[in-house]
């Protein structure tokens, strides 16, 4: 009898209940070298859907928007109010390149800190091996070319963008902000 197939089908669905798993931070979710079976891809498409990764487009035109106007106001009121700020095109460029460059290093490096983390310190917070990434070495580099305070302009950008790649939070942004400046006295 297929529609008693059907409907005991229906039944049985709606008798299912809804079964519920939390995870704390820094909980394991797959070791590695774990075969994934479906429940697992089911599990990492929902924690790909709730940490929003899926957004994408919506998330780059976000940071886009943000970058542009970081660099914009630091440049128009660095322009305006420090009066030994008088950089040229090749200034310009020059620390655009270091920025470009110091956040290719950066992206690495958190790619790496993951690795690392895994296979030596998995007892330390990943975070704290972000604070052995050398953010204020492309300040000091720019210090050795460029004046002290095109050099601090641009530790307020790195920093920045710096925090804004790492996410997390103030901490961080601080930590780039005083030992960039210190590196471009």
């Amino acid at each position: 009898n297929l529609q008693e197939t059907e409907s005991r089908k229906e039944a049985s669905m709606r008798s299912v209940k809804e079964k519920t798993t939390t995870y704390q931070a820094g909980d394991f979710i797959l070791r590695a070298g774990t075969k994934l079976e479906a429940k697992d891809v089911g599990l990492l498409n929902t924690i790909k859907k709730g940490r929003g990764l899926e957004n994408r487009p919506i998330r780059f035109l976000g940071t886009f928007l943000f970058v542009a106007l970081a660099l914009g106001a630091t440049f128009y009121f660095s322009e305006r109010f420090v009066k030994r700020f008088l950089p040229e095109r090749k200034d310009y460029i020059l620390m655009g390149l270091i920025i470009v460059t110091m956040l290719f290093i950066l992206r690495i490096s958190l790619l790496l800190a993951g690795v690392i983390h895994e296979a030596f310190f998995y007892e330390l917070p990943r975070s704290s091996l972000y604070y052995a990434i050398p953010i204020a070495g492309g300040v000091m580099l720019v210090r050795m070319v460029l004046s002290a305070e095109i050099s601090l302009i641009l530790a307020v950008i790195l920093s920045l963008l710096a925090g804004l790649t790492v996410g997390s939070g103030v901490d961080y942004t601080t930590y780039c902000l005083i030992s960039s400046i210190a590196a471009g006295s």
